[in-house]
């Protein structure tokens, strides 16, 4: 299969990486090609993965970037690029794996991907979060724990 991870853009994705959300990324795409899959991954053009295809949407990990006069705009801004570039190639994916942070951006644009999309819920579970969650009550979500997932109540 030919698959796409959708990753975050706080954090490059590689094999030194020990943050949560860019280690599960990291595991999950090694694991797919050693099960002889394709794996393409929308990350930062500082991610490193061998034998994955890196699809850089900002040259490197956000943490790293300078200082931005506005943060809120400038990741909002890179997410929205992200969620274009995912509408864009999703057609040339088998299935698409979204873990952005935050998990519901990508969805804004899911209803209009054919390829089958999955989103990993790695946040903490939250009044807000559950209720944008529900919005999207026909995307398939995964949650990174039976315990995780009992704290959704929308979702």
């Amino acid at each position: 299969m030919k698959i796409l991870l959708v990753s975050l853009l706080k954090r490059a994705i590689t094999p030194k990486t020990t943050a949560s959300r860019p280690r599960v990324i990291y595991d999950i795409a090694t694991s797919l090609i050693q099960q002889g899959h394709e794996v393409h991954v929308l990350a930062t053009g500082d991610s490193q993965i061998a034998r994955a295809t890196i699809i850089p949407v900002v040259e490197q990990e956000m943490i790293s970037m300078p200082v931005f006069e506005n943060e809120f705009y400038a990741e909002t801004a890179y997410l929205v690029k992200m969620a274009r570039m995912v509408q864009s190639i999703a057609p040339d994916y088998d299935i698409i794996h979204n873990h952005t942070y935050p998990e519901h951006i990508n969805l804004l644009i899911s209803d209009q991907i054919k390829t089958p999309f999955l989103t990993t819920i790695h946040a903490q579970m939250s009044q807000p979060q559950d209720e944008a969650l529900s919005l999207f009550p026909q995307h398939t979500f995964v949650s990174i724990s039976n315990s995780h997932k009992n704290m959704f109540k929308k979702t």
